[in-house]
């Protein structure tokens, strides 16, 4: 009798995808004790430079940009191939959803 087939598709991620992590925290949300910083940032695709406000988030386990951001800017996002999924600080999902 051969094996069932996997039941879950195994989805082959970019070079650039695989080196990020499984899974993120973030950990602070803006405040009266909050430390923002004056930023710039440059798109790496289009070279586009943007001054900008950045909350300092000493939990957090990566660097984290909002989406309605980069939409009204029109900064280059690329798509996962599959979510990564984001949590609080405290474990429960982010209820901004995964990335």
């Amino acid at each position: 009798v051969p094996p069932a087939p996997c039941s879950t598709p195994l989805v082959r991620k970019e070079k650039w995808e695989r080196k990020l992590p499984q899974r993120y925290v973030v950990a602070a949300s803006p405040g009266a004790n909050s430390l923002h910083l004056p930023l710039e940032i440059q798109s790496t695709d289009n070279a586009v430079q943007l001054s900008l406000s950045g909350l300092v988030n000493c939990g957090a386990t990566s660097d984290f940009i909002d989406s309605t951001y980069t939409s009204e800017n029109r900064l280059p996002v690329r798509q996962f191939s599959q979510p990564i999924p984001v949590y609080n600080v405290d474990g429960t999902p982010n209820k901004a959803g995964s990335i």
